[in-house]
């Protein structure tokens, strides 16, 4: 069985960039996904934002979670830097950051549940 689910998220049905979303069963799982795609070994976040990629590609990011650290709050934290980190591609006004930050978070929600439903008690 896998420690993790996954899923995209994207900023809006328009934008083709999208960011990899994969939420842990517990906080170790995690350090040692982070350390596998960085190369930095961390043991003090509960989430993470690690952004890739270039002006031509699509996929341009991950957010890291645990199951065990997951609210509205948190999420809204990574997605925060996820929109940050579009603004190194896109010049944005404040209300567009607003909306990006919006739809990625609905975005989130939306597939989190939508996952979580189809897993299993204790995954």
């Amino acid at each position: 069985m896998k420690n993790y689910i996954a899923f995209n998220i994207k900023f809006s049905k328009k934008d083709k960039r999208y960011f990899k979303v994969f939420i842990f069963n517990n906080r170790k799982e995690m350090h040692k996904a982070v350390e596998f795609t960085t190369g930095v070994k961390e043991n003090s976040n509960y989430a993470c934002m690690i952004g890739i990629g270039n002006k031509g590609q699509k996929w341009i990011g991950t957010l890291m979670f645990y199951r065990g650290y997951i609210g509205a709050g948190i999420v809204a934290h990574e997605c925060l830097h996820a929109v940050y980190h579009l603004k190194d591609f896109i010049s944005m006004t404040e209300e567009e950051d607003c909306l990006a930050l919006e739809k990625l978070i609905i975005n989130f929600w939306r597939k989190y549940y939508k996952y979580e439903q189809e897993m299993q008690v204790g995954w």
